[in-house]
């Protein structure tokens, strides 16, 4: 319980946790083809209910309660290493935070200050990779913990945690470009220590606790329509537990402090990318295939060099399929060399 969960190359790692009465280092990732789960490297220390997000292919987790309650430690994880790389401390590290990724940027939201969690935070802030440094950014409208959030299209969508007193319904949208957060539409219920992910565009919310109970229920927000509906629901009830898009539900607490060790997933949210991006320099021959068991298709990219400057320019194509499993995206790579010296770009 209290795992985090995310989604990267096709394969799903559960980060940190711990059994119920004691804080784990350990990190498991599961193959949907295979359909197993193998341990990683370990995190340099225990960790139970932190803030983690993929960017740029590496998974970074951050605070969560440590020995002596919120840590500021945050680490890299490379999967093409194993290894877990140290980064720049976290300025506010709370745990339980809401978390979410937009614009190669890992955001945690609220969170809870101290080992028996209150006072809740209304703190969000902000790391960049790029640069390994940490920016504070507005407030959250509520100090809470165990929020539900997700980065859809550039912007960030909340509902839910828990104030100290009481479970929310209300929901948030954060415009990094405004620094400021909106209202959206209520959830259909107040929740805390839901297992919430993003996938084909929405914010995906299931279990945790909601009306007071501990339930399988499931809802899923859409900015394009500016409501939310309900999700099937999912096979057990737990609270605490994570999930990555998928849409995979993995561990949690039926209750106190019990873990679990359930793993189940919601086949068709298998559309994980934060939103899709048109490439002008990249077309692809094929949109749909149907294939039978055993059969193969090639698809043809074409590169157009069609471009402002000479350099080297990268893509990802995501491949969604009606199937139990996932594809990881295919990288696309085209270098563009500068013209010959005394060549024109000009027609005759």
């Amino acid at each position: 319980m209290d795992n985090r969960v995310v989604a990267l190359d096709g394969k799903i790692y559960s980060i940190a946790g711990g059994n119920g009465s004691a804080s784990t280092a350990k990190n498991y990732v599961y193959d949907p083809i295979a359909q197993t789960w193998s341990p990683i490297a370990d995190l340099p220390a225990a960790r139970n209910a932190m803030a983690v997000g993929v960017v740029g292919r590496k998974i970074i987790a951050t605070g969560g309660w440590g020995a002596s309650g919120p840590d500021a430690g945050t680490w890299s994880y490379d999967p093409a290493a194993n290894t877990w790389t140290a980064l720049a401390a976290n300025p506010a590290p709370r745990a339980a935070a809401g978390q979410a990724v937009i614009d190669g940027k890992l955001y945690a939201i609220g969170g809870c200050t101290t080992s028996s969690c209150t006072p809740m935070s209304n703190t969000v802030v902000r790391y960049d990779p790029a640069a390994d440094s940490w920016t504070t950014v507005a407030a959250y409208p509520k100090s809470v913990a165990f929020a539900s959030c997700g980065g859809i299209d550039g912007t960030i969508y909340c509902t839910g945690g828990n104030d100290g007193s009481a479970a929310q319904k209300a929901s948030y949208a954060f415009d990094p470009g405004a620094n400021s957060w909106t209202a959206i539409a209520d959830a259909p219920v107040d929740s805390w220590a839901s297992s919430f992910a993003v996938a084909n565009g929405k914010l995906l919310v299931v279990g945790g606790s909601q009306g007071g109970a501990i339930t399988n229920a499931g809802f899923a927000y859409d900015p394009a329509a500016g409501s939310w509906s309900a999700l099937p629901n999912a096979n057990t009830a737990r609270y605490r537990g994570g999930a990555a898009c998928g849409f995979y539900k993995i561990g949690g607490s039926s209750g106190n402090f019990n873990a679990a060790p359930d793993s189940e997933a919601l086949p068709g949210f298998e559309g994980c990318a934060e939103a899709a991006a048109d490439v002008s320099w990249l077309t692809i021959d094929k949109g749909a295939v149907t294939l039978a068991p055993g059969q193969a298709v090639t698809v043809t990219a074409v590169l157009t060099a069609n471009v402002d400057q000479p350099g080297t320019y990268t893509a990802s194509v995501g491949i969604k399929e009606n199937t139990p499993y996932t594809v990881a995206p295919v990288d696309i790579t085209m270098n563009v060399t500068p013209p010959k010296p005394g060549a024109s770009s000009w027609a005759p």
